[in-house]
């Protein structure tokens, strides 16, 4: 993106084919919208709000059993034992500005000088996206500046997932796995959702077992049969109520997936998970998130802001020297992000490789 501040030379009224620059600069704008709200729906089903930098995340909670009933005493008093985990969110303020001298505001048109200010939002938009996706993606701790562990999901660490349902796990479970071939299998996917409906979420109350993918990704899920139908896996893939029209001599037996969640676009349903397409997802990755809906505590990640309320959000300021002959505004937004919900969510990695590697994109973001 080009840096600096905006003068009267920068004015354009037409390109040498006599194109109106201002409709070049509304479909910038338009195009602008359009991008940030679809970052703004993943980040709405991923990440819930807070303004704590460390949360308290129950992991077991255990009671005393009944005694076989004594005469002529009493049982012991019931005391249960709670233990949890410390779960932080990073924090940080990030800045950006809009320059203009006089002369060119006073010949620029809205449609130009909104374009500027839209590059801001773009840039905003597609920070808080990355912060959020790199919370998931990114499977390394940090340290957010009160000195609080920033912990990815389950990464094989010192921590040790809580029992669930009377399943166990050891000291390196991981959440972050890989095909260990170079094709996305069934067998690969079967296994990604297990690895988040073992820990209780994607099911009930904890919210809706969603895979979000690529187009790259959603095509070959679109193949996916079960063993009784002549697949690998273990479930069909069922087109969902916005499919495109198709002829078929097949019976689905249950519910037709939904058009959507929230503002998600589906494309229908592999087993206990909606599957949603979306450029935005890192080709060669399949994320299987547990999502309670927009702001839901059961999402993910932690959002975190400021806990004075003005202080919330994109804030725009009045430069030093509002007048001639400098026209500035900064804009800044202080936000971070952290997993809370550890088991909520996994990540698979197409390749042939063992080892996960994050998409450099949400590498050191956050």
């Amino acid at each position: 993106m080009a840096r600096g501040i905006n003068a009267g030379g920068d004015l354009l009224t037409a390109l040498a084919d006599g194109t109106d620059l201002n409709k070049l600069w509304q479909d910038y704008s338009d195009a602008v919208a359009e991008y940030n709200a679809r970052r703004g729906t993943i980040v709405n089903l991923l990440s819930f709000k807070t303004t704590l930098s460390v949360d308290a995340v129950l992991q077991t909670f255990t009671g005393n059993d009944f005694e076989d009933a004594s005469e002529y005493g009493e049982p012991v008093g019931t005391r249960p034992t709670i233990t949890q985990a410390e779960l932080g969110f990073m924090f940080r303020w990030r800045d950006a500005a809009t320059r203009f001298t006089w002369q060119f505001l006073a010949d620029a048109t809205k449609e130009q000088t909104d374009a500027i200010t839209n590059s801001v939002m773009e840039a905003d938009s597609k920070q808080v996206f990355q912060g959020v996706m790199a919370a998931l993606f990114n499977n390394t701790a940090r340290t957010n500046k009160e000195g609080k562990a920033v912990l990815p999901l389950w990464n094989g660490d010192s921590m040790v997932p809580p029992d669930y349902d009377g399943r166990t796990f050891g000291p390196t479970h991981t959440h972050y796995v890989t095909t260990a071939n170079a094709s996305l299998t069934q067998v690969s996917v079967d296994a990604l959702m297990e690895l988040v409906l073992e820990h209780g979420y994607g099911q009930g109350r904890n919210g809706r077992l969603v895979l979000l993918v690529n187009r790259a990704q959603a095509n070959v899920i679109r193949g996916f049969r079960s063993t009784a139908s002549g697949g690998s896996g273990s479930f069909d893939f069922i087109p969902g109520a916005g499919a495109p029209a198709r002829l078929t001599t097949e019976t689905v037996v249950g519910d037709t997936p939904p058009a959507s969640i929230g503002d998600q676009p589906l494309i229908g349903a592999y087993g206990p998970a909606w599957v949603g397409e979306n450029s935005l997802i890192p080709a060669g990755y399949v994320l299987c998130v547990s999502t309670g809906g927009d702001n839901s505590q059961f999402n993910p990640v932690g959002f975190r802001e400021h806990p004075t309320t003005s202080l919330r959000g994109l804030n725009i300021v009045r430069g030093r020297v509002p007048d001639y002959p400098l026209q500035d505004a900064l804009f800044v937004r202080g936000f971070g992000t952290g997993v809370r919900h550890r088991g909520a969510a996994a990540v698979l990695q197409v390749t042939a490789s063992g080892t996960y590697t994050a998409p450099s994109q949400f590498v050191g973001v956050g």
